[in-house]
């Protein structure tokens, strides 16, 4: 046999193993979707993310970051050098050995993890790699409800959409900025995480782009006829929760040490570096700004999505449309604020506001 066919046929044996190798891997992948419940990983996903919430939160060089792991760049350049990505490799990892250990511990093994009590990453099977992939997989499917709530749905408020706008009449801001920080009992009920969102809104939820006059920090500023400029306040701790729960989609009970932290991230975003989220809309997500803490931008939608979330955020509501009496017309729900720092409690477990 010649040196060219000896060639060919190592080039042919090469290919045979490398297709049986996808063809196992494939079959591997499927026998662990098929053995562990979509419910069991949502449940680990949701104790790692509440762990790694409380780990970032108290890590200073995360630098108050306690969300953005959870909306990891698509493009993964340098992981182990960028915040989001980095953090969100550790929960999914965190997430399959609570699910690997939990499944030992009941004594309820599926068949891939027999006599399996943990997972080291440096030592990793075909087994946890096909595992670790549902981890991620699912860890991913919840970003899009996420983001959604982050920018603003309905009682979501808008922290994405009042931040991210370059119209001079939109606007997010804390309804009461100088409130000392609740005690963790108090913080649901605080009129501490109050924001407001103000925006031009009508009836068909499309404003008028024509150019706009009025003072720098956006007073008096004009609005067409059948537009009206409109304040709606929403709590930041609700929204945390919402949040999270819309990330792992599972009623998991989140407790308050966990939801606290990103409601303060979120909060600071507000009151410090407002201008970081419009910027990010002109940054590629393998810029050097989204490789660290704070890269307010992988919390924003794509443009498509947010086209259409533009359009019913910017749609007036039915208490919108009475009688305004400073030509400013507001909206929340739920219970008056009881004083300056802690809104009445209405049985919930979220802070509330009432029309103002």
């Amino acid at each position: 046999m010649s040196a060219e066919e000896v060639l060919d046929v190592a080039v042919a044996v090469s290919e045979r193993m490398s297709a049986n190798r996808d063809q196992d891997n494939a079959a591997i992948h499927a026998a662990v979707k098929e053995q562990v419940a979509e419910d069991v990983i949502r449940r680990a996903d949701a104790l790692a993310v509440a762990s790694t919430i409380k780990r970032l939160a108290a890590d200073p060089a995360a630098n108050g970051d306690c969300v953005t792991f959870c909306f990891p760049p698509a493009s993964k350049p340098q992981g182990a050098h960028n915040h989001a990505i980095k953090n969100s490799h550790r929960t999914n990892l965190a997430a399959l050995n609570k699910m690997v250990a939990d499944m030992a511990a009941a004594g309820d093994q599926a068949p891939g993890f027999k006599n399996k009590t943990v997972v080291n990453s440096a030592r990793m099977d075909r087994v946890d790699h096909a595992a670790l992939a549902q981890m991620c997989n699912s860890f991913n499917d919840g970003r899009s409800l996420a983001r959604e709530r982050v920018y603003g749905t309905g009682e979501h408020g808008g922290v994405g959409y009042g931040l991210s706008s370059l119209d001079p009449r939109v606007n997010v801001a804390m309804v009461f900025p100088d409130v000392v920080k609740p005690s963790l009992e108090n913080a649901s009920v605080s009129s501490y995480f109050v924001a407001r969102l103000t925006l031009v809104a009508s009836m068909t939820g499309r404003v008028n782009p024509r150019v706009l006059s009025g003072g720098p920090n956006g007073e008096m500023l004009s609005v067409a006829a059948g537009e009206r400029l409109v304040g709606r306040d929403f709590c930041l701790f609700k929204m945390a929760a919402d949040v999270f729960t819309a990330v792992v989609r599972h009623s998991h009970e989140w407790e308050d040490s966990t939801v606290f932290p990103l409601a303060e991230c979120l909060r600071d975003s507000v009151v410090e570096s407002p201008k970081a989220w419009r910027t990010a809309l002109a940054r590629t997500s393998v810029s050097e700004e989204f490789k660290l803490p704070g890269s307010w931008g992988l919390l924003i939608p794509r443009l498509s999505k947010r086209d259409q979330l533009d359009k019913a955020i910017r749609t007036l509501g039915v208490d919108e449309l009475a009688p305004m009496a400073d030509g400013y017309a507001r909206s929340g729900s739920g219970a008056a604020p009881s004083n300056d720092n802690v809104l009445q409690d209405d049985g919930g477990d979220a802070c509330v506001i009432d029309h103002l």
